[in-house]
């Protein structure tokens, strides 16, 4: 009951993403954005199965958004990958595991971004690139291999935008909705579902990015203005910031999200709920995240 699961690191906020190389991208008006010192201020991975992002064109390989959102073979098997990872997982579950994956590396790079004073207001889908990578761990007497995404953004398919926080939404909404219309429809896990899972990958790479630039506060206000907007389709009630604490070890301290969508890892053998599953209790949440500081935290 101490330790989180590896889909739970979205909760707590995982090691971020490497930095870009410096290339510039068009600006809202008309002029050019030069990304080189946003890249430069971006967090470097701390694992081999942190998510690694480039800028430039689509490498050997890659699939763009725009791609998947047209369905066939390239997504059928992504979503097969991402099944694998749980034993007995079925599509609803690899499809909850393939968005949460997306919008976790998106999360991170035009999150971290945002943080930085640089803010992208569009981006085409076929500006956007994965990449594969299969990434053996153990932890805790377990072990499997992770299907990692890496990203390649191509910075004609980038637009600078406001400094809003709905500019941030709907950038993720608009790279994400084809995908996701698709997914609904070859999957059978509904959109809605599928909304509150991408409103969980932005918001816990949020509060990652938060950590590793040292301005949580920030991550966090800008994490809840989106969650709270019902105007757009991150909208999550459920989903919520708290800063975690081990009575009388002042040390042992940490935040983390709460989330408003579920992975399903649950529904695959032996599975269960996350730690931070909108499934629990918060009552349940806050007290696996208390044991996991005790151990991860000794006094």
């Amino acid at each position: 009951m101490g330790s989180l699961r590896q889909s739970d690191g979205l909760a707590q906020g995982t090691s971020p993403d490497a930095p870009m190389s410096p290339v510039s991208a068009r600006a809202g008006t008309g002029g050019i954005l030069t990304f080189d010192p946003a890249f430069v201020g971006l967090p470097a991975p701390q694992a081999d199965w942190d998510g690694r992002c480039t800028l430039g064109r689509r490498p050997l390989g890659a699939v763009t958004l725009a791609e998947l959102a047209a369905g066939g073979a390239a997504l059928d098997g992504l979503v097969a990958a991402k099944r694998a990872q749980a034993a007995g997982g079925d599509d609803r579950l690899g499809c909850a595991y393939l968005v949460g994956g997306v919008s976790w590396e998106l999360g991170k790079v035009l999150g971290g971004l945002w943080l930085g004073g640089w803010h992208v207001g569009q981006a085409d889908p076929a500006a956007v690139a994965l990449s594969v990578r299969y990434v053996d761990w153990a932890a805790d007497g377990a072990k499997g291999t992770t299907v990692v995404l890496d990203l390649t953004l191509d910075p004609d398919g980038l637009v600078a935008g406001a400094q809003d926080p709905g500019n941030l939404a709907q950038v993720m909404v608009y790279l994400h909705g084809g995908l996701i219309a698709t997914l609904a429809a070859t999957t059978g896990l509904g959109a809605a579902a599928q909304w509150r899972v991408v409103g969980d990958g932005l918001c816990g790479a949020l509060l990652a990015q938060g950590k590793a630039m040292g301005c949580v506060p920030a991550a966090t206000t800008l994490g809840r203005a989106i969650l709270a907007d019902p105007g757009t389709k991150l909208h999550a009630r459920q989903s919520e910031y708290v800063e975690v604490s081990l009575p009388g070890n002042p040390v042992a301290r940490d935040w983390f999200l709460l989330r408003g969508g579920c992975c399903r890892f649950y529904t695959s053998d032996g599975g269960d709920y996350c730690a931070t599953c909108v499934l629990r209790k918060r009552d349940d949440q806050i007290a696996r995240l208390r044991d996991h500081l005790a151990a991860t935290r000794p006094a």
